[in-house]
């Protein structure tokens, strides 16, 4: 896996972080995360394309925890606001292009893609939004969210959607995988970590952009079936690069258009 270090950006490049679930009941090895331990470091957008995808797998995989998505996911996203003693210029955010405590704070990765798995599934979707509310299940340590009205509070949507297009995001997601491997959109991600996280990563994006509702959020959450044998984790794979491929090229149509 790729560490979560300081990055340079080129002309034409584009940086992903993946991250994928980690154990959950009976699944002690979650595909989610072996996926996405199994991508490659760089992917080229096309064939003909001049454009660099590097992908940085998260050093370890995200607990299916709400304390540990709360604590762990915002810093992953975006930096975080340094005490004086410890403020230096080396301090920047992972993107190589910004120094935290300035008045605007970019996001740390142009693209991020969450994993999880759905199990009893035997194909791929792509979740267009996450939910505020209605986390009535309890995660590995036996918990409920803490703080649960905190997102309410602080003025943010009972839904936030990625912004990426997903109808044309899921058209060149299918065009970019085998015939044989099935992808949908899905418009409920299930009101449980999955969602959770998801929703996370979404309001830090809704919340970093000024509490516009328009603001870019290029953050996708992938599920993936359940099994998770060697050809399982090819497959997943095969349908992560398709996907990762799907989003660079609407992010570079913004970005380079």
């Amino acid at each position: 896996m790729g560490d979560l270090g300081v990055l340079k950006h080129k002309s034409k490049e584009i940086h992903v972080l993946v991250i994928g679930a980690g154990p959950w009941r009976e699944h002690t090895r979650n595909p989610a995360n072996m996926i996405a331990s199994a991508l490659p470091t760089q992917l080229k957008q096309s064939a003909s394309s001049d454009i660099d995808i590097n992908i940085h797998a998260a050093p370890r995989p995200w607990t299916v925890s709400y304390s540990w998505v709360k604590e762990n996911i915002p810093p992953m996203l975006f930096p975080q606001e340094p005490s004086p003693a410890v403020s230096s210029p080396e301090a920047t955010s992972a993107n190589g292009n910004h120094t935290p405590g300035s008045a605007e704070r970019k996001p740390n990765y142009d693209i991020v893609l969450f994993l999880g798995m759905a199990a009893g599934r035997n194909y791929y979707t792509l979740e267009v939004q996450g939910h505020r509310d209605g986390y009535k299940f309890l995660d590995v340590d036996g918990n409920l969210p803490a703080d649960a009205d905190f997102w309410a509070r602080a003025g943010a949507p009972e839904v936030l959607h990625t912004s990426f297009d997903t109808e044309t995001l899921h058209r060149l997601w299918r065009d970019k995988v085998p015939a044989d491997i099935d992808v949908r959109p899905s418009d409920n991600a299930g009101y449980y970590l999955c969602d959770y996280i998801y929703y996370t990563g979404l309001f830090e994006y809704w919340r970093q952009g000024g509490k516009d509702i328009e603001k870019t959020r290029p953050c996708m959450f992938l599920h993936v079936p359940g099994e998770a044998e060697a050809d399982d984790i090819a497959r997943g794979v095969t349908a992560a690069e398709g996907l990762i491929r799907a989003m660079a090229s609407c992010w570079t149509d913004e970005q380079y258009k």
